[in-house]
């Protein structure tokens, strides 16, 4: 689809595909594309050209349809100060049309995913950020979406939040078979829950993928090695122009970094033992997702 406002090009033709199971990032710089792009999701507007599709239901021409599958969590959070943790979400379970039995069941599950059940009856207002967010996500969940749009899910919440956060939204994708399609511009919550990402550059789709597969097309993998004892650097110099092209190096007490691609481990391991280097240790030091996410996007964020 693509998308422009006056001689602004928001989107140039981004083509993606999520599936149940998926967590996805949707990540890149501010102005990159990815608020157009949930607008467009969530029919607030439409695109240029192209299409969009959720469950073989085209949310342009069926929106009513697609608005019952998908639930949103902006950084607004949608609740009201002024009712109880338990009205808010009777408020949205009441919007989802369910009987009273059953949403009082719904009410109830969605507390005790979201860890707030002995909160229910205190006022919104009263609930720290944290409990906010928690609170939120309950509310997404009392809507029983098929795919769950979160922007900025964990900003400015503590660290336990956070983490029982990230845990429930493993659990209720992995139990329920749903999709999350999440933006964010925390790379460590990223690694942390997501096995797929969209990389946007000025409207533009730079990467996709899963993570092992951004790693391997980085090809930026280096080896480390943790020495046994200190060598001095001539030495090491000695051994590595033995190598053939003598890699880059850098030596730091008894660890060794080269500049050597992870697939040769192997090869490294034999020569450095052959020729009297003793190591206790030798992994692959991958390119990190933050170095991926930067050399895909430009150091300009």
């Amino acid at each position: 689809m693509s998308k422009s406002f006056g001689a602004i090009r928001a989107l140039a033709d981004i083509y993606f595909t999520c599936e149940e199971g998926d967590i996805a990032a949707y990540i890149g710089p501010n102005g990159s594309g990815k608020t157009t792009t949930v607008r467009i999701l969530t029919g607030l507007c439409k695109p240029d050209s192209g299409s969009v599709t959720m469950f073989n239901v085209n949310t342009l021409t069926d929106y009513r349809k697609v608005g019952r599958m998908v639930s949103v969590l902006y950084e607004t959070l949608g609740l009201s100060r002024a009712l109880t943790v338990r009205q808010n979400l009777e408020f949205y379970a009441r919007l989802r049309g369910h009987p009273r039995c059953i949403r009082d069941n719904d009410i109830d599950k969605a507390l005790e995913m979201v860890g707030i059940t002995d909160r229910q009856n205190s006022l919104t207002k009263k609930l720290s950020k944290g409990m906010l967010r928690r609170l939120a996500l309950g509310r997404l969940f009392v809507m029983e979406p098929r795919i769950l749009i979160l922007d900025e899910p964990f900003d400015g919440i503590d660290v336990a939040s956070r983490v029982a956060m990230t845990e429930t939204l493993k659990n209720w994708v992995r139990q329920k078979g749903r999709c999350i399609l999440l933006s964010s511009h925390n790379m460590q919550e990223i690694e942390e829950l997501c096995n797929r990402l969209f990389v946007l550059r000025n409207g533009r789709l730079v990467g996709s993928g899963t993570l092992e597969s951004l790693h391997k097309m980085a090809e930026k993998d280096q080896i480390e090695v943790r020495l046994c004892e200190r060598y001095k650097e001539a030495f090491v110099r000695k051994v590595l122009n033995e190598w053939g092209t003598q890699p880059v190096f850098a030596l730091a007490g008894t660890n060794l970094l080269l500049n050597i691609p992870g697939k040769e481990i192997g090869l490294v391991a034999g020569f450095l033992h052959q020729r009297g280097v003793r190591f206790e240790r030798i992994s692959i030091k991958r390119e990190s997702l933050t170095e991926i996410y930067l050399r895909m996007v430009g150091h300009h964020e």
